[in-house]
């Protein structure tokens, strides 16, 4: 990714999304508190550009990307557990999964996880995109997000994760500033700060649509 090209030789603020499929019906309540929060950070970061990275997974990924790409004027960058003819198998609403495409075509950069996701302690070698292996992908996914942003919307009931790389181990990675060696399938260019660094969590319940903001500005 050249900065120069994208960002005027500025270093953008890298913000991640994490969050569940299913927002239940409240997404215009969602809606209302990610816009307020985008339009806190602008005010924060006037002269800033912002990077948004997310899976684009339906519900909260996409919901964010698209909030956060408007209000910002963020480029976006799509990190991708599988790929697209396997990924978008997990898609039930035809709605998401073309939106999807829109915004995939909107990229200025992708990260293909599948192709780059390391063995280690965590797991053997992964050789198919089926059951426990492709729950992997996923948290590898969720590994390049937890790592290399500053700033962390996620959409989320506050609960802890049923299975391995979930929006729970996304957050508390994020939280701790690594994810667990495995997991971790980011280019060495993709942010400035490496290794990375606890940042802003901006929770924002799915089911109420508080916010909540740790650490405390």
């Amino acid at each position: 990714m050249d900065a120069n090209a994208l960002f005027g030789g500025r270093v953008p603020i890298v913000i991640g999304v994490t969050g569940h499929r299913d927002l239940v019906g409240n997404e215009a309540a969602i809606n209302d508190a990610l816009t307020k929060e985008c339009r806190k950070l602008r005010a924060h970061y006037q002269h800033t550009p912002f990077l948004v990275l997310s899976a684009l997974a339906e519900g909260a990924d996409q919901l964010v990307a698209s909030i956060i790409m408007r209000e910002l004027k963020a480029k976006l960058c799509v990190v991708l557990p599988l790929p697209v003819e396997e990924y978008v198998k997990d898609f039930i609403n035809e709605a998401s999964r073309k939106h999807f495409d829109t915004l995939l075509a909107k990229a200025v950069r992708r990260v293909d996880v599948f192709k780059t996701l390391p063995t280690g302690n965590c797991h053997d070698k992964i050789n198919s995109f089926s059951g426990k292996n492709r729950d992997k992908y996923y948290a590898g996914a969720g590994g390049v997000i937890a790592e290399q942003t500053q700033v962390l919307f996620a959409i989320w009931d506050g609960e802890a994760a049923h299975g391995i790389g979930g929006t729970g181990d996304v957050v508390k990675w994020f939280s701790q500033g690594y994810a667990p060696k495995c997991y971790s399938a980011f280019p060495a260019d993709l942010s400035p700060l490496d290794p990375a660094e606890p940042g802003l969590l901006i929770h924002i319940s799915f089911k109420s649509a508080q916010t909540r903001i740790s650490p405390q500005t």
